[in-house]
């Protein structure tokens, strides 16, 4: 038996520009990133000379012709294949804007090569995946889906207009993806769609409306601000791009969202959500939002979550005080914690079995600039004792020092970190004394030093 695991994929900006009606009079762009749900394909040779499929219903036939689903009739026409059994599984269900149809496309034809013992490219397979779709089953859609999940990851999509389709993989700060993966929320919005409906009346608005033609070049032309702000770390602006963009997509056909579906933006943003937007080609399924902020933990109460802690003491107390007090097998967890952590205690709960999000609702901008009395003074003048208590200070620290050419200062002052993964930024420095602490144990060291 082979399998293919492909996974699932969020649209952030641009959806509509990988039309071909739109690519081919103006270059199309898109932002999205795959996630950690797929579709799932296994193939294995079948007991007699028949072929047989197994989705949402079975089919048994004796030629490839007889087959009902489209998808695999036609993949199973360009390899040729008969005496074998094709089984899907899927983490989400079809029409719910998370590209199922696509997913299942690049999988099946993935696994197919490694049945015949062929190697294939993901350029491949994303090609050859939209001859199918588009070319062969005249599906109203467009080609940022194949690309997308079979490239993965977080990718800026470029359609030029000779068909031509560049993926560019967009490099974050690890702290700084972390921190976006947190802010993301997202909701089903209790119905699916088929997107073929919404894209070929989007696909006529284009051809025949200049405006909305307009609309959706501007939405392309915002993809160049979102990969700025994800590279600059600039994920205040992502919330806002992301809103400009809904609005703008709304705008393309009435059919991308209706009313309750508008009512449902309206109080995440109300809740605290800075931007959002309807998931794949309009018309239901999953909604996304950008949430920073106390309002965080209200919107995670509206979904589910019940208990929220706050830690007093150290994190390990904490973990001490949820294995008493929940059962790892019904309970859910939300972390609520700063931006950057110093100890990854959602990963800690995990791994004891219990289910957990996390959520940022603070942060803080680094210094980058200190003013020339400052560093004066604190020359003349080093500190006894620097205390750090996350890594994006410990960072911010170290970028300080090497740009002000302070590291002899600092071998006169003694470093505290609140854990060893804060330490670990600034360990190659040399500093007088090296410690480790838990809050709480401050005025001891202080003593100790002393």
């Amino acid at each position: 038996m082979i399998g293919t695991r492909t996974p699932f994929r969020m649209s952030f900006i641009g959806g509509g520009s990988d039309l071909k009606e739109f690519y081919t009079r103006s270059p199309g762009c898109v932002i999205s990133t795959t996630i950690d749900k797929y579709m799932y394909i296994f193939v294995h040779q079948y007991f007699e000379n028949k072929i047989q499929i197994k989705y949402s219903k079975t089919e048994l036939v004796d030629r490839i012709k007889e087959i009902k689903h489209p998808i695999v009739r036609e993949a199973l026409k360009k390899f040729d294949l008969r005496g074998i059994d094709i089984n899907s599984i899927a983490d989400i269900p079809a029409g719910t804007g998370l590209s199922s149809s696509s997913s299942y496309t690049v999988g099946l034809l993935h696994v197919l090569y490694a049945y015949t013992h062929n190697y294939v490219s993901a350029e491949k397979l994303a090609r050859e995946a939209c001859e199918l779709e588009i070319d062969i089953l005249k599906e109203p859609i467009g080609k940022q889906d194949q690309y997308a999940v079979a490239y993965g990851g977080l990718n800026v999509i470029s359609f030029l207009p000779d068909g031509h389709v560049d993926v560019e993989p967009i490099i974050m700060d690890p702290m700084a993806l972390e921190t976006l993966q947190s802010n993301l929320l997202l909701f089903y919005v209790g119905s699916t769609r088929k997107a073929s409906n919404v894209l070929s009346d989007q696909k006529q608005n284009i051809l025949t409306d200049k405006n909305k033609f307009n609309a959706l070049s501007k939405m392309r032309d915002l993809t160049n601000d979102m990969q700025k702000c994800l590279v600059n770390s600039n994920l205040e602006q992502f919330g806002v791009i992301l809103d400009r963009n809904w609005q703008l997509k709304k705008s393309l056909s009435q059919k991308i969202s209706a009313t309750e579906i508008d009512d449902i933006y309206e109080l995440g943003i109300k809740n605290g959500a800075s931007g959002g937007k309807l998931l794949g080609a309009g018309g239901g399924g999953f909604i996304l939002f950008y949430c920073v902020g106390k309002t965080t933990e209200f919107i995670a109460k509206q979904i589910g979550f019940i208990n929220t802690y706050t830690s007093e003491g150290t994190v390990d107390s904490l973990i001490e005080l949820i294995q008493r007090n929940l059962d790892n097998k019904s309970e859910k967890l939300l972390y609520l914690s700063s931006e950057f952590i110093s100890k990854d205690l959602d990963k800690d709960l995990i791994s004891y079995g219990y289910l957990v999000d996390r959520i940022s609702n603070y942060t803080s901008l680094p210094v980058e600039e200190v003013d020339k009395k400052t560093l004066d003074f604190f020359e003349k003048k080093p500190p006894d004792v620097i205390f750090i208590y996350s890594s994006k200070s410990a960072k911010n620290l170290f970028n300080l020092i090497n740009k002000y050419s302070l590291l002899n200062v600092v071998t006169q002052s003694n470093l505290m970190c609140i854990s060893e993964k804060v330490l670990l930024i600034l360990k190659q420095i040399k500093w007088k004394k090296v410690f480790v602490f838990s809050p709480g144990e401050e005025e001891f060291l202080l003593k100790k030093i002393r």
